[in-house]
Order: structure tokens, then sequence, then C-alpha cells
């Protein structure tokens, strides 16, 4: 297995329709913040034959998924970057996640996005 090409991964995940979320999407991250985008979890197998630090199955029988995702995976970059895929069965679920993500910027402050 192999380490990604960071810039690579990103045009490969926005061409394919990730949304990028979390601290960096806020204008809140720190130098060693990960990236985490909200994908359909078909996109995976596009990086199936890199590196994947850490895969959580997101189930619905899982305690600790608060997002109601599928699966999220962790996948490091050639440069140190870790690329966090946060994915959902369908483009609804996503755009209702993105919806939720938009409403919750939109109610808080930066200082509380960053606690």
């Amino acid at each position: 297995m192999t380490k990604i090409d960071f810039k690579e991964a990103i045009i490969t995940l926005e061409n394919n329709g990730a949304i990028l979320t979390g601290s960096r999407a806020f204008g809140v991250e720190e130098t060693y913040s990960d990236y985490d985008y909200v994908c359909l979890d078909s996109l995976v197998d596009m990086f199936s034959s890199f590196d994947m630090l850490d895969i959580n199955d997101g189930t619905s029988k899982s305690e600790y998924n608060k997002l109601g995702n599928i699966r999220n995976i962790k996948i490091e970059s050639s440069t140190g970057e870790i690329i966090n895929l946060i994915t959902y069965e369908t483009q609804e679920t996503v755009d209702k996640f993105m919806e939720v993500n938009r409403r919750m910027i939109d109610e808080l402050s930066p200082k509380s996005l960053r606690n």
C-alpha cells in the first residue's frame, strides 16, 4: 500500500461531490487539523489502494456514531495531512447532513465552534 498525494486526493474528492466540513470549513482549524469531507460511501472505493489509518464502522449499532454516517475513514497523505471521510449511503443524506452543518455554523460563534 502507498500514501496518496494530498492534492490529488482533494481534487478527486471535490470532483466527485465530497464536501469539506469541520474546522477547516468553519475557519477554526489548527495547523494539525485534519481535512473532514462528507461524501457518499461508494467514493471510498477510489481510495482502496492507499493506506487507510483508521476505519470505523458508523452504523446505528455503534455507540460512538453521533453523525448517523456509515463509516468514518482516515487516510494519510504522502505529506502527512490526514483526510477524514465521513460517509453516507445516499446523496439525500449527505445533503441533510450539510443542511444541519450550515445551520450550526449560522447559530454558533467561531469561539464556540473551536471548542
